[in-house]
């Protein structure tokens, strides 16, 4: 029997010991994500997150998330929530899982007992589109790694029915070795923006990255490759532009004129 058989058994044999009302919440998200036939891909939209709901601070990792979150501008909840007040993203901060099956037992009872029941009572706070992230700061270790893998493809489970109950976002992110590299991941993970110099990109967007050339022209020629790919590919043919003596911005726009001239002429 392989160690993930076993570690899944174990798991199971740990919700057993769970009182009935939690161990039934548990297993009805488990049936009802597991049932359906298939789940539907869809492209993440990025909504401005300004309120969000922090299970935990009192852990390393916890605190540093609402450092950077109210550091950032974000409204920060954390143990009294605000009736009628919507959610913009819900971040559940994940127990920290330690060596041996104390330190098992005592995941499974931090996860189900306080996550598990904050994943279920707050999602439905989260406005449709937000984002709900589930994270932890220590990759499971020892040898009831495989244990612990399978009671949080559980956890796992359960965060994205909730998820999707509430028309969110679902973002699982593995454990790191730190707190500082967990919380990098996070913030990356809401505010994808900030890695790009903080410009704001529509969603639709996709974003080029060109190192420059050693001449402009070779630089404007890349750039139109870019922007127009399928001109190649049918035969369209540019005004020749000598782009020598130009600046790269000058010579991006010389070549543009040049297209216009031509699609002017007639429908492509």
């Amino acid at each position: 029997m392989s160690g993930v058989e076993i570690g899944a058994g174990l798991a199971w044999r740990l919700f057993a010991t769970l009182e009935g009302g939690t161990l039934l919440l548990v297993t009805s998200a488990l049936i009802a994500y597991t049932t359906r036939r298939k789940l539907a891909t869809r492209k993440r939209i990025y909504r401005p997150i300004k309120n969000v709901f922090l299970t935990d601070t009192t852990s390393v990792l916890g605190r540093q998330l609402h450092a950077r979150l109210t550091e950032r501008g974000c409204s920060v909840s954390t143990s009294e929530y605000e009736n009628g007040k919507n959610l913009d993203c819900l971040v559940v901060v994940g127990a920290d899982c330690k060596d041996g099956l104390d330190g098992l037992a005592q995941l499974v009872t931090d996860d189900v007992h306080n996550n598990l029941r904050s994943l279920e009572s707050m999602s439905s706070h989260v406005v449709a589109g937000g984002t709900i992230v589930w994270s932890w700061c220590v990759r499971s270790g020892g040898p009831y790694r495989s244990a612990a893998a399978a009671f949080r493809v559980v956890m796992k489970t359960a965060l994205m029915h909730f998820a999707e109950l509430s028309d969110c976002e679902a973002v699982w992110l593995e454990g790191y070795d730190t707190a500082e590299q967990t919380a990098d991941k996070i913030m990356g993970e809401l505010f994808p923006c900030d890695a790009r110099d903080r410009f704001s990109f529509s969603s639709d967007c996709e974003a080029v990255w060109l190192e420059g050339y050693d001449t402009a022209e070779r630089t404007a020629d890349k750039i139109m490759e870019e922007l127009f790919p399928c001109d190649a590919r049918h035969g369209f043919s540019f005004r020749y532009c000598d782009t020598r003596h130009l600046t790269p911005a000058s010579a991006v726009c010389s070549v543009l004129t040049s297209l216009i001239v031509i699609t002017d002429v007639g429908p492509l």
